[in-house]
């Protein structure tokens, strides 16, 4: 989870030019990854005492609905288009100091 979570870290702006087209896709499928296994109605594959680290990560669709993590940090992360909270529960103090969301227009 820490390499997933490092890739989505890693610097990313949609809106330049030299912005590889299929780069959204594969960071949509990093955090679907990421996300699909915080839901504990999957014991198989929950990584129940995840601690997730996502400052400054670029978040495109994120959906942490219903997901559970031991600590999670979205301090500086930058979320656009749809992003889904509810039911989230963290054992931890989530961080999350200065979150930006933008709906990005197509």
């Amino acid at each position: 989870m820490r390499t997933l979570a490092a890739y989505l870290r890693m610097p990313y702006d949609p809106h330049t030019e030299d912005t590889n087209p299929g780069e959204q896709q594969v960071r949509r499928t990093t955090l679907a990854a990421i996300t699909e296994r915080l839901h504990p109605e999957h014991p198989e594959r929950f990584w129940a005492d995840a601690s997730l680290d996502l400052r400054g990560a670029h978040l495109d669709e994120a959906d942490f609905s219903c997901t559970r993590t031991a600590r999670v940090n979205f301090s500086g992360a930058r979320f656009s288009g749809d992003a889904d909270f509810s039911g989230r529960r963290s054992a931890g103090v989530p961080t999350s100091a200065g979150p930006i969301f933008r709906r990005l227009q197509n």
